[in-house]
């Protein structure tokens, strides 16, 4: 296993105290940090702050958010196709209801699907140049991805975690072809740039994860559940809306084909990898609230920078 970088080399190693974001529900900007990394004596400790200032809105949710504000966080595709073979509460091997219940705490109000970046995706309006721009970003993310997972199952001991981190590892670096290389024919479709330097909230959630990854295998693996656990849904929206928009070739949307299936798996990997390593559930909460926040950031820079006239 290649060595990692000491933390102190590759960056800012806490995350903002404060961050303030737009709701999915369209309520009112609220101070939403609930979670925050603090370094403290040599190591990060992962503490709760106040809760959110806003209520949860009495109205229901979408159909997107209905699933991620609920204890069952299983994508889609997954709860469909086992619909077929008999009910939930009969399939084996899945994660805790405690660990479902804390993940799915974590991402009420940052369900990415519901942000306005990616409904302007889905409705076919951005304007000239932000795929473009998003690829470029995206980019850097995705040749982190491999090296995240490597270094945390080389922090974990033999057996069943270990085993389910590193099939999820072979499926990045090979299965059907590395997905570097499949994001590449999306980034050439979409027209990035081949080398374009991260951007602050690219390099925050960068840094946030390899700080993550040095102190706390488990708080590293909820990172990558936070996400994961919309992922499937995002990239079927994302590879509908490039095929019915953007004109976008299959071999353009391969990226987002292949991870819509194969992301249904990955989440339930993950999860029962925390569930393997024991993870105390506030961990799991705390560090999966600090990623989604992160990744709401991520596409609100990008929805900060895209022309007036796309938004």
């Amino acid at each position: 296993m290649t060595q990692r970088p000491a933390a102190s080399a590759r960056g800012p190693t806490s995350c903002p105290a404060e961050v303030s974001r737009q709701a999915a529900t369209k309520e009112s900007v609220a101070d939403v940090t609930r979670i925050c990394v603090r370094r403290t004596i040599g190591q990060t400790s992962w503490t709760r702050v106040p809760p959110r200032a806003a209520p949860h809105p009495t109205s229901p949710p979408t159909t997107k958010q209905a699933r991620l504000s609920t204890t069952p966080i299983v994508p889609a595709g997954q709860r469909a196709q086992w619909a077929k073979t008999g009910p939930l509460d009969t399939v084996p091997a899945m994660p805790t209801d405690r660990i479902h219940e804390v993940l799915a705490e974590a991402i009420v109000g940052r369900h990415l699907l519901t942000h306005p970046f990616y409904r302007r995706w889905e409705a076919g309006t951005l304007g000239e140049g932000e795929l473009a721009a998003y690829a470029e970003q995206y980019r850097h993310i995705e040749c982190e991805l491999p090296e995240t997972l490597e270094a945390i199952a080389a922090q974990l001991p033999g057996g069943e975690a270990r085993r389910l981190v590193e099939a999820n590892l072979a499926d990045e670096r090979g299965r059907p072809a590395p997905h570097i290389d499949l994001f590449e024919t999306f980034a050439e479709a979409a027209g990035a740039a081949p080398a374009a330097a991260p951007t602050p909230s690219t390099a925050a959630l960068l840094a946030l994860v390899r700080t993550s990854v040095g102190m706390d295998p488990a708080a590293a693996l909820a990172m990558v559940a936070a996400y994961e656990v919309q992922a499937a849904d995002i990239a079927a929206s994302k590879a509908e809306g490039l095929r019915t928009h953007y004109g976008m070739s299959a071999e353009g949307t391969s990226f987002w084909d292949v991870h819509q299936v194969q992301e249904v798996e990955h989440a339930g990997w993950t999860m029962e990898a925390l569930e393997a390593l024991d993870a105390d559930p506030v961990v799991v909460q705390a560090a999966a609230t600090v990623s989604a926040d992160s990744w709401w950031l991520f596409l609100s820079e990008r929805e900060e920078l895209a022309p007036a006239v796309a938004r």
